[in-house]
């Protein structure tokens, strides 16, 4: 009797494009997270998202960027020489008062110690702007400034549904949807300009005729998340024997994040 070979583990289940994130078109203008409709970057303090593909929510984005008032003539949409939507304008108010960095994000990890696991992820999708599948990301847009740190522009995240298995034997379930994870091991990336452009378009933030400016930015800086890394989980965490829809999970030690799940990256695979 022939015996059978050991059944190679299954690989996590992949999906295609920006679509496997969910939408976005929203801003926080006070931290620059890009947040899907009706979502909010956690800090009540920021204020109402807007949407960025309105001419409102542009002009109130530039108007945050740039420093001149939201209430000004160029906001209306009055034509003449200092008139935003023009290329030579924009350059001229850059140079005048220097693009605005974001403040920190409204859902920082924390300083508190977390606990420490390995993530377990059965669904993987390429990153928004493409590349390898992974099962979270964490991305900013940054433009130099002339002091050490550059200047963060825009944040955007996303995870797939996953769980990470701690060390002390509980299992902590993720849904898909939004995360917070820290860029300290972030690398910086160059996308390729059609797949950067899709990106941006996805945001919401695409170059448009007149509109060329309105994120500066120099360097993408991204960290991934795959199966099997090892990350520490920060935040509080409940139990999640029974989720929110009514079903119960089989794990007898289940948790999940009280909020928005908060990572740091300690180890690739």
């Amino acid at each position: 009797m022939t015996a059978r070979a050991p059944e190679a583990p299954e690989a996590p289940e992949q999906d295609d494009g920006p679509a496997a994130w969910g939408r976005r078109g929203w801003l926080c203008l006070v931290c620059r997270t890009a947040l899907a409709p009706g979502a909010s970057c956690g800090n009540a303090a920021h204020g109402e998202p807007v949407r960025v593909a309105s001419p409102d929510g542009r002009a109130r984005l530039a108007a945050r960027i740039y420093g001149y008032p939201p209430a000004s003539p160029w906001r209306a949409g009055a034509r003449g020489p200092y008139d935003p939507s023009t290329r030579l304008a924009r350059r001229w108010l850059r140079q005048r008062f220097g693009a605005r960095g974001a403040l920190p994000a409204g859902r920082d990890v924390g300083p508190e110690p977390g606990r420490m696991g390995v993530v377990r992820a059965p669904h993987a999708a390429p990153p928004p702007w493409g590349g390898p599948p992974c099962a979270a990301y964490a991305l900013e847009l940054r433009a130099a400034d002339r002091g050490p740190q550059p200047l963060v522009m825009l944040r955007d995240a996303g995870c797939q549904a996953l769980a990470i298995d701690l060390d002390d034997g509980a299992r902590v379930h993720v849904p898909a949807g939004a995360i917070v994870v820290t860029l300290g091991a972030a690398v910086a990336v160059t996308p390729a300009p059609a797949a950067l452009a899709r990106y941006l378009a996805w945001i919401g933030v695409a170059p448009a005729p007149g509109l060329r400016d309105v994120v500066p930015f120099d360097a993408v800086a991204m960290v991934l998340v795959h199966d099997g890394d090892r990350v520490e989980v920060r935040g509080a965490l409940v139990d999640a024997t029974e989720d929110t829809t009514g079903g119960a999970y089989r794990d007898a030690r289940a948790l999940r994040p009280a909020g928005v799940a908060r990572l740091v990256v300690a180890r690739r695979t």
